[in-house]
Order: structure tokens, then C-alpha cells, then sequence
């Protein structure tokens, strides 16, 4: 099974880069026009963008690409953000997956998943990838299969 949200992603993405765009359009339209009471509209345009920007960036919405069957959990993903974008990939074993949970951040608006798996030492767990970016549907998949292989592999 395989679940992505690849165009989702590129609408988060097209967002981001359309804010500071609008401000900036924003400041020449009314600096090049020389129009006086610019300022009142400069400042709550660019205010409302930095605040949009700021939650945006706090929910960080991820592309996510899950690669889940009974031989492989492969899961490519990074943060969808123009700044400090880090490309991440887990591969597990899936008879090393002993649990994962899901676990609200953010005011309980970011849905994290938390892989645990078996080590040689006990138990470790995968930092926490961020599913604010795809559907309850794509995140219903996830658990789904994720709960398939751990009964299988019991």
C-alpha cells in the first residue's frame, strides 16, 4: 500500500511561497503609486501574512510517501516549508514494529505518528513524522496497515 499526498503538498507549498509575494506587491503597489495612506493598508496586510505564515509553518505540514506491505515499511517525508527543509526516510523490518501511536501537537491540530520498534537493546522509538498534511482517510490507511503487520507479525 502506498499513500502519498504529493498534490496536497503542492498547494501547501504554492501558499507559501504566494504569501510573502502578496505582501511584497503589496508594499510596491502603493510605494510606486506614492498613495499616503498606504501605510494602513501595508501594515495589516503584511500582519496578517507573518501570522498566516507563522501558523503554517507551526503546523508543519509534511509530504509524506508510506510505503507499507508485509515485507517493507519504507516512509519517505519532509517539512513543506521554504526554509529548512530536511528529506528524511525510515525503513523498518516489519517484525521489528512493535507498536506506533498517534499523538496530537499544536493545540491537538498536528496528528504525529510515533513509530516504536524492537532493537537489540529494547525498544526505540522514531522521532515523530507530522500528518497535518494528509486527508483522515490517508491517516485511517496508515493505521490500518500499520496495525495489520503488527497482528502479523506477533
Amino acid at each position: 500500500m502506498i499513500i502519498e499526498n504529493k498534490k496536497k503538498s503542492q498547494k501547501i507549498k504554492l501558499i507559501f511561497l504566494s504569501i510573502p509575494l502578496i505582501i511584497a506587491i503589496t508594499v510596491i503597489v502603493f510605494v510606486l503609486l506614492n498613495i499616503d495612506w498606504g501605510v494602513l493598508v501595508i501594515a495589516p496586510v503584511a500582519a496578517v501574512g507573518v501570522i498566516i505564515y507563522v501558523f503554517m509553518y507551526a503546523m508543519k505540514y509534511s509530504y509524506i510517501n508510506a510505503e507499507i506491505d508485509p515485507q517493507k515499511i519504507f516512509i519517505r517525508f519532509y517539512q513543506i516549508t521554504p526554509f529548512f527543509t530536511e528529506y528524511k526516510a525510515y525503513r523498518i523490518q516489519p517484525d521489528q514494529l512493535i507498536s506506533y501511536s498517534i499523538k496530537s501537537s499544536f493545540m491537538g491540530l498536528v496528528p504525529n505518528l510515533i513509530l516504536t520498534v524492537r532493537t537489540k537493546s529494547g525498544k526505540g522509538l522514531y522521532p515523530p513524522i507530522s500528518l497535518s498534511a494528509l486527508t483522515k482517510e490517508q491517516i485511517a490507511q496508515i493505521e490500518k496497515a500499520l496495525t495489520l503487520l503488527i497482528a502479523i507479525n506477533k
